[in-house]
């Protein structure tokens, strides 16, 4: 009678030890996963934030050829192909205008690609998104509004 106590006592705390390595196995195997995997989303993150984009603002005067857009902001005009050129940017073809007056507004509604108008400006930015910003009168912090970076 004792040796058949003995031997299934045997045989369940070996169960019972191998039921607790299994478990702790598969806990140590789980949690070491997820580490490599929080590592992977670090990394990835390191690597968006190293290839951010910059927004770039350029001073300095320009002429171009320049007509309204028919979109819903007033202050988004197009260039003329032509004049692309100018701008410290190539292949801009929208630009919204940052600081337009009443007056300058009133000759973009009656301009037209047949008929655009000269306008001078003296600032631009190209922000990440692809935006092209112009001022007339540039200073220091023009663009700021519109750069989110």
């Amino acid at each position: 009678m004792h040796r058949q106590v003995s031997t299934n006592l045997s045989i369940s705390l070996i169960a019972i030890f191998a039921l607790i390595v299994a478990v702790y196995s598969i806990a140590k195997t789980y949690s070491l996963n997820s580490a490599v995997a929080d590592q992977d989303s670090s990394l990835v993150r390191v690597e968006k934030k190293s290839t951010a984009c910059k927004n770039h603002a350029f001073a300095g005067p320009s002429t171009i050829s320049v007509w309204h857009s028919e979109e819903k902001d007033r202050n988004i005009i197009n260039v003329k192909k032509d004049n692309t050129g100018r701008l410290p940017v190539d292949n801009i073809e929208k630009i919204k205008l940052v600081d337009a007056t009443p007056e300058i507004e009133g000759k973009l509604m009656s301009s037209s690609e047949e008929k655009p108008i000269e306008l001078d400006i003296s600032g631009f930015a190209i922000l990440c998104d692809g935006t092209a910003l112009a001022s007339l009168s540039y200073k220091d912090g023009i663009f700021r509004p519109f750069m989110t970076n």
